[in-house]
């Protein structure tokens, strides 16, 4: 029989040496795209290749993988950094370039559809990374570097509806960007 941990290193062995492989989603951390039960075919990215805005890839995170998308980049070389989120998530993470182990081709939904997030797919997959970072910048705009919120620690009724709008936004980017993939 065969471990998590044992197969985890079979993954991450079959990606390092420039295979895809295939992955069960276990959360709804990208619905609409994708939900768990899902299954994703993971590539590595080719030999001086990085990823780019709205690519969906596979992180992983402290010996856990996360399948989220990237919505911006800072710093060069091995200190280059990705912000990336879920789709359906609020908050956005930074994490070290040398944690993605490679990008999302395709998605084998639980009825048997395929989608492709090669050729006019990487034009939403794009479109939806710069959205994003668009406003996770708006977001931490209106925060302290602690997280709280600016004013005083205060919520005052703008801020609020503010963060409303910006999750609606979110929100129906996700959705319209769902459903144009699966057309």
């Amino acid at each position: 029989m065969i471990t998590a941990e044992q197969l985890d290193d079979l993954w991450r062995d079959g990606l390092r040496n420039g295979r895809r492989v295939g992955l069960t989603v276990a959360s709804d951390s990208m619905a609409p795209l994708i939900y768990a039960g899902d299954r994703i075919i993971v590539e590595p990215y080719e030999h001086g290749e990085q990823p780019r805005l709205g690519d969906i890839v596979l992180f992983d995170s402290d010996g856990h993988w996360v399948v989220h998308r990237i919505i911006g980049r800072s710093g060069r070389g091995s200190g280059a950094e990705y912000r990336q989120k879920g789709d359906a998530g609020f908050n956005a993470m930074t994490s070290p370039a040398m944690t993605v182990a490679g990008r999302v081709t395709r998605i084998e939904k639980r009825g048997g559809a395929r989608i492709d997030l090669r050729g006019r797919h990487q034009l939403v997959n794009g479109f939806l990374g710069r959205f994003f970072y668009a406003l996770d910048l708006l977001r931490r705009l209106g925060e302290r570097s602690d997280g709280s919120a600016v004013a005083g620690g205060e919520t005052s009724a703008v801020r609020l509806a503010a963060a409303r709008l910006l999750r609606w936004l979110e929100r129906t980017a996700a959705r319209i960007g769902a459903y144009l993939m699966r057309k």
